[in-house]
């Protein structure tokens, strides 16, 4: 076999290929055989001991190859049952008991066969304001328990958020069905000429495009079974926050009770201040003891001083009248002039 022929399978192929991807794959195929038949001078391909009609008869069975797979790759009818859905859900829960809640919702993924793909929590140390706590779940329920695990689960707190999203993935689900089809039949086309070539180029060059294939088929078959997985298996986000007090559905109250329900915060928001207030007085009263003796210290201190100062000065004074100290030139020129200045 020719260097050549082999390079002209090798670029026909991805050619060939490509139909599958269009809903008209199987004119496409024929016609690309027929123009290849009825091509001038198409034969200076092929070795010269080889007849034409078995090439092209070669070149035609993969083309057949590649219309059957497309044609069993039509995309499914308008049927929501043959659609590919990927479902996820979002819900935000408060609670004034966090442990049970935690307790119930684990209890509630057990019963429908779910399991928690990720968990966190936050809160709950000294230093946290209130020491509320927090927690954010990532489940995964199966596509025929998820209506009744969002009722249930939608019963066990107070629901302050919630969102549903259906997503529609079939037509790249097809798509990427369709391309590992494709290359499922390049592959084994590849293997076919690889069986037949003779010389080392071409088999590199074929060897080459093999693993080229093999890459692609395992990154494709990558995606779809993660398709697969998305799809059997539904994500719900759960968001729980623990609170002291429940927020109320507002819309459903009449006048009176949201008055009254205005009232009661007040006077509790007023307690919780008071409670609050005198919390913090209590846990700082060894401060204000450190305080109060450091002040009381200082001021005895001050005041020894103070006082010790003015007992000298008398001392002083007392001496200086009985004639212990003598005064000196400018004591004595203050007491000579202070007369004078007095009778002036």
């Amino acid at each position: 076999m020719k260097t050549g022929k082999i390079r002209t399978i090798l670029l026909a192929l991805p050619l060939i290929l490509q139909l599958t991807s269009c809903g008209t794959a199987m004119e496409s195929a024929d016609m690309m055989v027929t123009n290849k038949v009825s091509a001038p001078g198409a034969a200076v391909f092929y070795d010269a001991d080889i007849p034409a009609e078995a090439e092209f008869g070669f070149a035609a069975d993969i083309a057949d190859t590649v219309t059957s797979s497309a044609a069993g790759n039509a995309a499914p009818a308008n049927d929501l049952a043959e659609r590919k859905i990927i479902r996820t859900a979002n819900i935000r829960f408060e609670t004034k008991t966090y442990d049970e809640f935690l307790a119930e919702m684990s209890a509630c993924i057990r019963q429908h066969g779910a399991y928690i793909e990720s968990e966190e929590s936050y809160g709950g140390g000294i230093y946290d304001t209130y020491s509320t706590r927090s927690a954010y779940l990532t489940v995964r329920v199966s596509l025929d328990a998820y209506d009744s695990f969002m009722t249930q689960a939608c019963t066990i707190g107070s629901v302050t958020y919630k969102s549903e999203n259906s997503s529609d993935v079939t037509m790249a689900y097809v798509d990427t069905e369709s391309r590992i089809r494709s290359l499922e039949t390049e592959y084994d086309a590849l293997l076919a000429i690889l069986e037949k070539a003779t010389k080392l180029e071409d088999v590199i060059s074929l060897q080459s495009r093999i693993s080229e294939v093999t890459y692609e088929l395992e990154t494709y078959k990558s995606q779809l079974r993660k398709y697969d997985d998305l799809i059997s298996y539904c994500t719900v986000h759960i968001d729980v926050s623990e609170v002291e007090k429940v927020t109320p559905n507002v819309r459903e109250m009449t006048f009176g009770e949201k008055l009254r329900d205005g009232l009661a915060d007040t006077f509790e928001d007023i307690a919780d201040d008071a409670s609050a207030f005198a919390l913090w007085f209590v846990t700082s009263l060894p401060y204000f003891v450190l305080w109060a003796v450091f002040i009381t210290a200082a001021v005895l201190l001050l005041r020894r001083l103070v006082e010790r100062y003015k007992k000298r000065r008398i001392r002083k004074m007392i001496d200086r009248q009985l004639g212990r100290i003598q005064p000196t030139a400018e004591q004595e020129s203050h007491e000579t002039n202070e007369p004078t200045q007095t009778n002036s």
